[in-house]
């Protein structure tokens, strides 16, 4: 489930968005370029709120683990996940859509002091070679973050046993009008 920290910046981007987008268009319907920007500021939102408020809180800095964990469902989630399987010696792949993520992800295993290789579209295939190597051999990097788009084009990761979508998808209710 969302945070009450998810759950209000939802609500903020939902009241702002669309009074002012039915504002500004005649007939009182939002435009679609606007709907779709708050849609994809949800979706970020749904991900991690850090997403969204950290170039409004004065960079790119993170909060320690803890608050990461603590401001996000769906971080809450994976650490539950990553709490019962790598101490059983699992290898995990983690895709995400968003580098954004990526950098968050990468932020919250280098404060709990795991290890984690790491696949997006600005690694050169040298790169990805070695990380996939180390991947797949070493036994002390269980985490392999990959994106969506670089993580689908000739990888092999057999190590892995493990596999968490961190996808951007949030659920979202449409209500009938009256």
């Amino acid at each position: 489930k969302m945070t009450k920290k998810q759950i209000q910046i939802n609500k903020q981007l939902r009241d702002k968005t669309l009074a002012s987008s039915m504002k500004s268009v005649k007939g009182g319907m939002p435009s679609t370029a606007s709907l779709n920007n708050m849609l994809m500021q949800m979706r970020k939102n749904c991900n991690h709120p850090d997403l969204i408020t950290a170039p409004y809180e004065g960079g790119f800095m993170y909060p320690p683990a803890e608050q990461m964990v603590e401001d996000c469902g769906k971080m809450k989630l994976l650490e539950r996940l990553l709490d019962k399987v790598l101490p059983e010696g699992h290898k995990v792949l983690i895709f995400s859509q968003m580098t954004s993520m990526l950098d968050l992800l990468d932020a919250y295993f280098d404060e709990k002091k795991v290890e984690a290789c790491r696949i997006d579209g600005t690694v050169s295939w040298q790169e990805r070679q070695a990380r996939m190597k180390r991947f797949n051999t070493a036994p002390e990097c269980k985490i392999f973050l990959l994106s969506t788009r670089a993580g689908g084009l000739g990888i092999n990761l057999t190590a892995a046993d493990t596999c968490i979508i961190f996808a951007l998808f949030t659920s979202i209710s449409i209500l009938p009008s009256k």
